[in-house]
């Protein structure tokens, strides 16, 4: 369900992540499989910003020695 795909990405980048993988289309009520779980391409843009960003602060914690570890 496409409505939890930018909140389980961030928790994912929180947590470490470092790779991705999401079903993008620019209309994906059009799309041939999958529709339903496809983000809108409108959408991309803004939450890989958000990505990167918590990505950043999760590596400069790590580097840090704040990462848990």
């Amino acid at each position: 369900q496409r409505e939890f795909i930018p909140y389980l990405a961030r928790a994912a980048a929180a947590s470490g992540v470092d790779g991705f993988f999401m079903e993008v289309h620019d209309n994906p009520p059009e799309g041939l499989s999958d529709s339903t779980n496809m983000l809108y391409l409108s959408s991309l843009e803004d939450l890989l910003k958000d990505l990167i960003a918590i990505n950043q602060v999760v590596r400069k914690d790590k580097e840090k020695g704040l990462g848990g570890q």
